[in-house]
């Protein structure tokens, strides 16, 4: 291996760990932005100032802009709260389906608090931006793509009905984030954590006819 190829190797190394950084610093800093002055007030120059590198380089990197940041700000802030770490995952019993809706529910408010400001300028963002609504949108699908499958083990045990499953789905999914966000973002219910979680555990499992 002669010194010109380790060279180059070297130097393909430090792009991609710069890219990175540049990336992870952009993001960084559109959340901070975004969080404390909202989505609308915030420029592209404002994001390329607090991050220390320029209008380009983050176009360079979000070819859209300010909706392709918050794309990625909301995957990876919030698709963790559904996407299982084994995209494999089978639920074979009743059981399974209480835990999984239960770890779900309890990462749905955990992230919420841990992005309760970023979760209401984004909320704002909704109705004065189609590409957010867009965004929001396709995450939902994503998500409701998902349930067939993971519940489609119950349904041959006859253990779930799988009809009307994706109305049902929807339903479930509009009534915890928005209760949620009245007891994390508003406030306005006065229970803890624990207790919240355990309620909407039981309403989802009668909404999916079990109890």
């Amino acid at each position: 291996m002669t010194e010109v190829t380790i060279g180059i190797r070297m130097t393909d190394r430090k792009r991609i760990r710069n890219k990175k950084k540049h990336r992870a610093d952009i993001i960084s800093s559109t959340k901070r932005l975004i969080e404390e002055y909202g989505y609308s007030n915030v420029t592209l120059r404002d994001i390329a100032e607090q991050s220390n590198l320029s209008v380009g380089l983050i176009y360079k990197n979000f070819p859209k802009g300010k909706s392709d940041l918050v794309k990625e700000i909301f995957s990876s802030s919030f698709w963790k709260i559904y996407k299982p770490e084994n995209e494999d995952l089978e639920i074979n019993s009743e059981i399974e389906l209480i835990a999984f809706i239960k770890t779900t529910i309890d990462n749905f408010i955990k992230v919420h608090r841990q992005n309760a400001q970023l979760n209401e300028a984004l909320e704002q963002a909704f109705y004065e931006d189609p590409d957010i609504q867009d965004i929001f949108n396709s995450f939902n699908e994503s998500l409701l793509s998902n349930i067939p499958k993971l519940l489609s083990n119950l349904n041959e045990k006859h253990i779930i009905n799988m009809n009307d499953i994706e109305r049902k789905s929807n339903w479930i999914l509009q009534l915890v984030d928005s209760f949620v966000h009245r007891h994390v973002i508003k406030g306005l219910v006065d229970a803890s954590d624990e207790e919240v979680s355990d309620f909407l555990v039981d309403i989802v499992l009668k909404i999916l006819s079990i109890s």
